[in-house]
Order: C-alpha cells, then sequence, then structure tokens
C-alpha cells in the first residue's frame, strides 16, 4: 500500500501536530509554515503516523490519498 501526502496551505495554521506525530514526513519550511517531506509514503508505520496526524490535524488541513 501507498499513499499520496499534502497539506491545504488555505487551511493549515503550522501548528505543528503533523510534524510532531510524523516527523519523518511533515516539517516547518524557511517560513514558518508546515510542508511535506515525503509526497509519497509507501512505509507502513509511516502511513501509521500520517493518519494520526490527518485526524489530529484540528483544520482538517492533511490531505491523503491510496494510490
Amino acid at each position: 500500500m501507498a499513499i499520496k501526502v499534502s497539506i491545504d496551505k488555505k487551511k493549515c495554521i503550522a501548528c505543528g501536530t503533523c510534524a510532531s506525530l510524523a516527523d519523518t514526513v511533515f516539517s516547518y519550511d524557511e517560513e514558518g509554515y508546515m510542508q511535506v517531506l515525503k509526497n509519497t509514503v509507501t512505509d507502513e508505520a509511516e502511513i501509521e503516523a500520517v493518519r494520526d496526524a490527518s485526524k489530529n490535524c484540528p483544520q482538517e488541513a492533511i490531505e491523503i490519498r491510496e494510490i
């Protein structure tokens, strides 16, 4: 299984929840906004972490699509 991950920058408030739950996939960029480090995730542990981050995002800004 694999997923595509993106962040809706219009919704994101850069609270850091996603980076704290899935730090290999999400991080702050130079301007203090969240960015996706890996657009395609195949590792099962990382997929679970991304799903957890998505569920806990207060703005529902994380978009996941199975591929």
